[in-house]
């Protein structure tokens, strides 16, 4: 075999630690508001909460432990990865994006005894060290630099953090924009490894920012 040049230096990617599908307890330890205007001059704006894994749940500071260990390999591209998007409504936004939003809130009151976001006059600092529960679920995913499809971990909707721990995984959310009960498409995709004809799925332990999403199969009610 002939040896290819620089191969001491290529870097290797093992994907390290992965976060489980399903309930998680979350803190936010940061969130601002910002705006966003679309392709049709449609402005909007959503609050992009900065968010941990954090006790009792068994991976807690998952998101720092990932973001040391990218620093270590390079300190230049490593980013924070754990966030969790919320889109804010106007008066005239549906009321699936309504409904979401105060499904958040309501997810940070109960598991923070004593605080009232109406208390708070509305203001987003004040949701900073606060714990809620985030579920979260698979979907899939094209990669524009190789075309090939994967999965990443991807928070879906959020609910308080009692039983948090025994919230049910969420359907995986195919390309297509369908959505797949988990342990079918774990079967499916299973049988695709095994027949050697997996279309290059495969895992991303990216976990990009994450967010609620305008559909019913993402609502925990």
């Amino acid at each position: 075999m002939q040896a290819f040049e620089g191969y001491e230096n290529v870097k290797t990617n093992d994907y390290g630690e992965r976060l489980e599908v399903g309930g998680h307890t979350c803190k936010i330890l940061d969130v601002k508001q910002e705006d966003y205007t679309t392709k049709d001059n449609k402005t909007f704006s959503k609050l992009r909460c900065k968010i941990d894994i954090c006790e009792p749940d068994k991976q807690a500071g998952f998101y720092e432990r990932k973001f040391k260990n990218d620093a270590e390999k390079d300190a230049m591209t490593a980013k924070w990865k754990g966030y969790f998007d919320v889109t804010i409504p106007k008066n005239d936004s549906e009321d699936i994006v309504k409904q979401l939003f105060k499904t958040f809130i309501t997810s940070v009151e109960h598991s923070n005894p004593g605080y009232d976001w109406i208390k708070s006059n509305w203001d987003e600092k004040t949701l900073i060290g606060k714990k809620f529960g985030l579920v979260f679920g698979l979907e899939e995913f094209v990669l524009p630099s190789t075309g090939n499809t994967i999965t990443f971990c991807r928070g879906r909707f959020a609910r308080s953090t009692e039983k948090i721990e025994e919230a049910p995984i969420p359907k995986v959310k195919l390309l297509d924009g369908t959505y797949k009960d988990y342990e079918q498409y774990m079967r499916d995709r299973n049988n695709n490894n095994n027949s050697n004809n997996n279309s290059n799925i495969g895992d991303s332990n990216e976990d990009v920012p994450t967010s609620q999403f305008a559909n019913n199969d993402d609502l925990p009610f």
